[in-house]
C-alpha cells in the first residue's frame, strides 16, 4: 500500500491537497457544522443497535504487555546521567538548556494556539478570510502548477525578463 502511494504520488497536487484539507478541517470546526456532523454520526453510526452487547473489557494482560510495563519501569532507573563535571557546572548547563527549551516551547505553543484559533472559528471574521484565501490559493494552485509558481518566483527568470525588456528598448 505504501509503495503504491509513493509511486502514484503527484508532486504537483501535494500542496493542493493540503490546502483543501485545511479548508475542510476549518469548515468542520465551525460550531454549527460540527454539531450537525456529530448529531448525524450519533444517529447513523454510534447508536445502540451497532454496539455489541456481549463485549467486555479484557481482565487479563498478555505476557508482552506485562514485559513492556516492566521494561518501562526499569528504563527509568537505568537512565542515570553520569557526568565527570562538577554538580555546579552540570546544574548551570541544565539551567541554560531549560531556558532555551522554555523559549522554544513558548514559541511553538504560541504558533499552535494561533493556528488552532484560526481553524476553530474563535474569531469568525479572520477564519472566514482565511477560508476565502485558502480557497483562492487552491484555485490558483490548480490553475498553475507548482513548478510554474517556483519558476515565476525565481531570481533567474526575473533577471532574464529584465534583460529582454532592456534589449527591446
Amino acid at each position: 500500500m505504501m509503495v503504491w502511494l509513493i509511486l502514484t504520488l503527484d508532486v504537483n497536487s501535494i500542496l493542493n491537497n493540503f490546502v483543501i484539507f485545511i479548508i475542510l478541517v476549518t469548515i468542520y470546526n465551525y460550531p454549527g457544522v460540527n454539531q450537525w456532523v456529530h448529531k448525524k454520526l450519533d444517529e447513523k453510526i454510534f447508536n445502540s443497535e451497532h454496539l455489541n452487547p456481549h463485549y467486555k473489557e479484557p481482565l487479563v494482560e498478555t505476557v508482552d504487555q506485562v514485559q513492556q510495563k516492566k521494561l518501562a519501569d526499569m528504563n527509568r532507573f537505568k537512565a542515570r546521567i553520569e557526568d565527570p563535571d562538577s554538580l555546579y557546572t552540570t546544574l548551570k548547563k541544565i539551567k541554560n538548556m531549560l531556558a532555551q527549551l522554555t523559549i522554544a516551547m513558548m514559541q511553538i505553543a504560541n504558533f499552535m494556539e494561533k493556528t488552532k484559533n484560526l481553524v476553530c472559528w474563535v474569531d469568525q471574521y479572520r477564519t472566514f478570510y482565511f477560508v476565502a484565501a485558502a480557497t483562492l490559493a487552491y484555485c490558483a494552485l490548480n490553475a498553475f502548477t507548482l513548478r510554474l509558481i517556483i519558476l515565476i518566483g525565481s531570481k533567474e527568470l526575473k533577471t532574464e525578463v529584465l534583460k529582454l525588456m532592456l534589449l527591446r528598448h
